[in-house]
């Protein structure tokens, strides 16, 4: 099942993004399974995550990021090809988000994201909360959490969609259990995105 979906993926006439549901008891084996399959269609690249028991509420989308992490770091041989794609596709904003949770991104692009820390340090006209709306409600704080994971969301999804635009991504998340509402809802978002490219979740 592993093998046809990734073909689907890889489809050099109709590239399709695919999911596939491991399921089985810890140690049956899953992640040597992935593994082997992996070492059979080694022109992707493997990113590997783990959901944690008992984080969910603190590090909701953990996982996908230590996936986005690696494949970054997997990218470091060809940085300056790729610090080329990412400046061209990524959009400043999202490079804001996903710099400080991704460190081998920031590495990758630190001119531009030195470049956008001075301009935001310089820029006197950017506005900051009113005292009264940053010491408001509990439900202001959960609106504005809200909006946060909303634009995380769609700026791991903007990453890996790039990324995957040239090269295939094997997305493998493990101990899906310990996920969360948040994480599942990023799961989603990546398994809806129609424009993802060859990926297989």
């Amino acid at each position: 099942a592993l093998q046809q979906a990734y073909n689907q993926v890889v489809d050099p006439k109709n590239p399709v993004a695919n999911t596939v549901i491991l399921e089985g008891v810890s140690g049956s084996g899953k992640s040597s399974l992935v593994l082997a399959f992996w070492r059979q269609n080694q022109e992707a690249r493997l990113c590997l995550g783990k959901f944690q028991e008992g984080k969910t509420a603190t590090d909701p989308f953990g996982a996908v990021i230590q996936a986005c992490e690696g494949v970054i770091r997997q990218l470091k041989a060809q940085k300056m090809v790729w610090r080329g794609r990412l400046r061209e596709k990524l959009s400043a904003s999202d490079l804001d988000i996903l710099a400080p949770l991704v460190p081998s991104l920031k590495v990758l692009m630190n001119d531009d994201v030195e470049k956008r820390k001075k301009h935001f340090d310089d820029d006197s006209t950017i506005a900051t909360l009113p005292s009264t709306l940053s010491e408001s409600s509990n439900a202001f704080e959960r609106t504005q959490k809200e909006w946060s994971f909303d634009f995380l969301r769609l700026a791991l999804r903007s990453l890996l969609r790039i990324v995957s635009l040239y090269v295939p991504v094997i997305l493998f998340l493990d101990d899906l259990q310990w996920a969360g509402e948040d994480s599942l809802m990023l799961l989603q978002t990546l398994i809806c995105d129609k424009m993802s490219g060859r990926r297989l979740l």
